[in-house]
This record gives C-alpha cells, sequence and structure tokens, in this order.
C-alpha cells in the first residue's frame, strides 16, 4: 500500500490520495484544454498583448546581451532591457488593438 505522505505528484499519486483519503475523485479533475480562436474582444486583446509580450522581449533579450558584451553583468541587463522591450511591445500591442477596433467600429458593414 502506497503511503499517503509520499504518493507521487502525478495524477496517479492525487488518485491514490484521494482513495486513501476516501475523497471523491469529482473534485481533482481537470479542466479540458481549450484550442478554439478568440471570438470576444477581451480575448483578442489579450492575444495582442501576448504577441506584443513576445514580439518586445525578444529584442530586449538580444539587445541586453549586446549590451552586456562590453559592460558585463549579462544577467542584469539582459533583465533590464528585456523588461523594457516588454514593456513597450505591450503598449505597442495595445494601441494597435485600439486602432483596430476603432477602424472596426467605424467601418460600415
Amino acid at each position: 500500500m502506497v503511503d499517503q505522505a509520499h504518493a507521487p505528484y502525478t495524477s496517479l499519486g492525487v488518485r491514490r490520495k484521494c482513495v486513501l483519503a476516501g475523497q471523491d475523485m469529482r473534485y481533482h479533475r481537470r479542466m479540458p484544454t481549450q484550442f478554439e480562436s478568440p471570438k470576444n474582444s477581451s480575448d483578442q486583446e489579450f492575444t495582442y498583448l501576448a504577441i506584443g509580450m513576445v514580439a518586445g522581449a525578444i529584442p530586449g533579450i538580444v539587445i541586453g546581451l549586446l549590451v552586456a558584451l562590453p559592460l558585463g553583468n549579462p544577467a542584469m541587463w539582459v533583465s533590464v532591457v528585456g523588461g523594457i522591450g516588454i514593456i513597450i511591445g505591450m503598449v505597442s500591442a495595445r494601441m494597435i488593438y485600439r486602432k483596430k477596433t476603432r477602424a472596426r467600429k467605424k467601418s460600415p458593414q
């Protein structure tokens, strides 16, 4: 018998813990994964922000590494410049999203 304190933290371990503790397994099911395109405006805005974060982080990391070559301390420069890149990417994505939604609202269909 598996000791309750030493059960692994896998789905099988959760099942063993529930059986040993007398709990119902319905409360430990995982939510289904959703692979849908964003439909409402907040989902679309989140998609724009996520793309903007990545688009700002990648050049920020590269620039941070290039700045660190002559100055040293690459972890600091990657963090600082990467963070600035993420912020710039998010602000840019927000502005682009607002511009597109305003254009959609103004255009007659």
